[in-house]
């Protein structure tokens, strides 16, 4: 991995987080969730642990995410906010996906120390469809 140098030779400053970035302070912590994935053969529930952190600098977050079955599902992934496409972006692998990227819309709410999540994908109708839904409760310090 290379760094450009400016032209004194030393590192540039920099970049500061942006306004945006204070949604992804609001993710840090230890999260206990309830997930239901939504699929035509029917839901499947199940509860987990998120880990979230800022990685120094605070522009991007760093998330690990085990289901409480020790051979349930596992993911990590990065979430950080494009100034040039005005909009968050991010990674995610685990160990259920085969690598084939897929576009998604992500909705969160935040309510205090509870977040509510849910993943949409375009359905065979062309319209959003969707697929998971979580419920989130931060844990205590």
């Amino acid at each position: 991995m290379g760094f450009a140098l400016s032209a004194r030779g030393q590192q540039p400053d920099a970049p500061k987080p942006s306004p945006e970035h204070e949604v992804l302070k609001m993710e840090e912590g230890v999260w206990y969730s309830v997930v239901k994935i939504i699929a035509p053969e029917g839901a499947i529930e199940g509860k987990g642990t998120e880990t979230n952190r800022l990685m120094k600098g605070g522009l991007w977050l760093v998330s690990d995410y085990e289901d409480s079955d020790p051979n349930g599902f596992f993911g990590h992934g990065i979430l950080g906010y494009d100034p040039a496409k005005k909009k968050f972006v991010g990674s995610w692998v685990d160990n259920m996906s085969t690598g084939k990227p897929m576009k998604q819309k992500h909705v969160t709410v935040y309510k205090a120390d509870v977040r509510e999540f849910a993943i949409y994908v375009t359905g065979p109708d062309g319209k959003d469809m969707k697929v998971l839904e979580m419920t989130a409760k931060r844990r205590k310090k």
